[in-house]
């Protein structure tokens, strides 16, 4: 909550949330790895040890990345949560299904073309409204509304095998279980019994 995270993450009109992992805890182990496999590569070079200073709250910090940029270059402060929206390319979203969510990132006039078309409304990529990205976040409201009332025809299934193949980035939005009997997950190895 402190170090900025708790304000970016949730609904766009909704109150703070909590990541569901402990992200930071992770990060800053990560970061931490980071460091001491950079003291033994000095240590190795020069025979003397290091100092590693790791804290959380820097690592927090340090993830907010390009909001923190953003925010540093304008002087402004940052336009809060999106939940799985993007603030400035539209659409890049969750969009309610049939029987779930799908994700999708139209993150540029070519894959807003390519969404249009697998949603079976090419005319949308001509609208004057929607035409470039400046124009659909403009109307973003409208767009998005439009998109899920066609999404919501279909299951998800339906949504992933419609754009396989298509180049447009896309996904289901997966529980923990459907997550860990992904064929991608299980193709890397990721569970195993021991």
């Amino acid at each position: 909550a402190e170090m900025g995270l708790m304000h970016i993450t949730g609904s766009r009109d909704g109150p703070p949330v909590k990541v569901g992992v402990a992200v930071t805890d992770l990060t800053t182990g990560l970061y931490t790895s980071n460091a001491i496999m950079a003291a033994l590569l000095a240590r190795a070079r020069t025979g003397r040890g290091q100092h590693i200073d790791a804290a959380l709250s820097d690592c927090q910090v340090a993830t907010l990345s390009n909001l923190a940029s953003s925010s540093l270059v304008s002087g402004e402060r940052d336009s809060g949560r999106w939940g799985t929206a993007h603030p400035s390319i539209v659409p890049y979203r969750a969009f309610a299904t049939k029987d779930g969510e799908f994700l999708v990132g139209g993150g540029n006039d070519r894959l807003f073309g390519i969404l249009c078309k697998g949603l079976g409304r090419g005319e949308w990529a001509g609208d004057e409204r929607f035409r470039t990205n400046a124009e659909r976040v403009a109307n973003r409201g409208v767009l998005e509304g439009m998109i899920e009332e066609v999404t919501r025809g279909r299951t998800t299934q339906e949504w992933l095998e419609a754009f396989e193949g298509s180049g447009l980035p896309y996904a289901a939005v997966n529980d923990v279980r459907d997550t860990l009997d992904h064929a991608h997950v299980r193709a890397r190895g990721m569970v195993v019994k021991v």
